[in-house]
């Protein structure tokens, strides 16, 4: 069965595409299998291809990766057909093999596509297949062994999961597994299911006559990253679902017999200085071409407004010259007493329905949950995760800072969000502000454990801002590290070194 693929996204012949070469492919590769190779064994097969001429073949003693598709378009074990095989039994019976619609096959990596595909470790927060028409069957299959709270480990591949689908004709199957890659949750590391999608989506990926240059080509509109515009309206998720948890807080909590239960909130507050309005700031820390910080702004208390449909605004925070954390505080605080401007956006909010990972009365399992929230009476749908959602962290749940990842179906990927209070937003700029030092510049660390392969600069050379300096492997990826200030290039390491994670690579000083 022939396979026709970009590098992630392999599938099975395009009859289009090769019409009857597939055919002869297969009847010469046998041939010169057979001639080369005469001892019995369990073989897979490749072949490249001109547009009417076979030009080499692989073989391999193992099933390739991309194996799935050839089972689900012919209806055969191939790990059971190996085995015959293996074990003397003949193929000739099957030389009538036909093939059964379409069938495409999608990695998902762990790897970071706006990072030259740099790889990525560490915890699935969480891990949520397509569910309904989507959802694994007879014509969608997910071949992993993730779960939430999986770890992605450096001592492996970072693939995460192969996703099958098949469908009558190409057309479909694209179509099917755009659907299925979008309604995929995978929440806590950066993987390539977005670089997927776009792949599967470009129109020079659905004419009959694309080539495995199709990626290098087209690299640049397949890592773009989301649209600003779609993340504006998206960003008043995390704040919601944070109060949504604290809400619920009151019915749990009232369980234990809290002291002061039954005073309101914020009785210290001045009801009529108008910066005593519940407000959050969300900031978009992944999946934009820059951080932008909104202010969230409740015109009614939090436990009526997720009661009822209620409206809320979003304005830009004040951008100051100033860095000084003090004005920044100042600036938001006038922002707030000043009226709503006619230019500030505003949104009609309903909560459709939230459905915790588990129990509802247990506060452990509000850290994953699925929201559908109409939008000025337009639904959206988000599969949540907060990772320090506990029973120590719940009381505070407002007021403290928060980390939240939303995955958007209709933005077919997800996005982290820090979501803060007034105040401990300016804490935060208090804490960057004290961190973005000249000498932490001026020095690149090793970000997870790698072999040295070359070092491109010599001790003392001029080296500019941006400019690649050495080359690692780490996780079988090739990478190549630059520096992000201009000085004379310094480094302890040579070629072949083993380096830890967190250690020092180079300086410029």
């Amino acid at each position: 069965m022939a396979v026709i693929s970009s590098p992630s996204v392999p599938e099975t012949n395009n009859h289009g595409k090769l019409g009857s070469l597939g055919n002869v492919k297969g009847e010469s590769g046998l041939a010169l299998a057979a001639k080369a190779i005469p001892a019995r064994l369990a073989l897979d097969r490749e072949s490249c291809c001109e547009i009417q001429t076979p030009v080499s073949i692989e073989v391999n003693a193992r099933l390739q990766v991309e194996h799935p598709i050839t089972k689900e378009v012919t209806g055969l074990d191939i790990v059971s057909l190996q085995l015959f095989v293996a074990a003397g039994g003949s193929l000739h019976r099957l030389s009538q093999v036909r093939q059964h619609g379409h069938a495409i096959e999608c990695r998902l990596y762990a790897e970071d596509p706006q990072k030259n595909f740099f790889p990525e470790h560490g915890k699935i927060h969480l891990w949520r297949p397509a569910d309904g028409f989507k959802a694994p069957g007879c014509d969608v299959r997910y071949e992993t062994a993730i779960q939430t709270g999986s770890e992605i480990s450096i001592s492996f591949d970072s693939l995460i999961a192969k996703v099958v689908v098949w469908a009558p004709t190409r057309a479909l199957a694209i179509e099917r597994m755009v659907q299925v890659l979008a309604h995929t949750a995978c929440i806590g590391v950066k993987t390539n299911q977005l670089f997927l999608q776009r792949c599967l989506l470009n129109r020079a990926f659905h004419e009959s006559t694309y080539t495995t240059s199709f990626i290098p080509s087209q690299l640049e509109g397949l890592i773009r990253p989301p649209e600003p515009a779609d993340l504006t309206v998206f960003s008043i998720i995390p704040c919601l679902a944070v109060r949504k948890i604290a809400d619920q807080v009151g019915p749990v909590a009232s369980k234990h017999q809290r002291p002061f239960r039954r005073i309101r909130k914020q009785f210290r507050n001045q009801p009529f200085d108008l910066v005593n309005v519940h407000c959050d700031i969300i900031t978009a820390a992944d999946g934009a071409p820059q951080e932008t910080s909104l202010m969230c702004i409740w015109d009614r208390p939090t436990r009526d407004a997720l009661v009822h449909a209620d409206v809320v605004y979003l304005t830009p925070v004040p951008n100051q010259q100033s860095p000084a954390v003090t004005n920044q505080y100042n600036a938001l605080s006038n922002s707030l007493r000043g009226a709503i401007t006619m230019s500030t956006s505003s949104y009609r909010l309903q909560v459709d329905s939230w459905h915790p990972a588990g129990d509802v009365g247990s506060p452990e399992c509000w850290g994953t949950s699925t929201m559908e929230v109409s939008i000025n009476s337009s639904k959206t749908l988000a599969h949540i995760a907060m990772p320090s959602i506990g029973t120590h962290a719940i009381g505070g749940l407002v007021d403290s800072p928060q980390r939240v990842f939303c995955h958007f179906p209709s933005l077919e990927t997800y996005v982290e969000y820090q979501r803060d209070a007034l105040l401990s937003f300016s804490e935060n700029l208090r804490s960057v502000e004290g961190s973005q030092s000249d000498a932490e510049r001026r020095t690149v660390k090793a970000p997870m454990p790698c072999k040295v392969l070359s070092i491109d600069r010599n001790n003392g050379d001029e080296v500019k801002s941006g400019e690649a300096v050495m080359v690692i492997e780490s996780m079988k990826m090739e990478v190549t590290i630059t520096v992000s200030t201009s000085g004379k290039f310094q480094t302890d390491w040579k070629k072949g070194d083993a380096v830890d994670e967190g250690k020092v690579f180079c300086s410029v000083i």
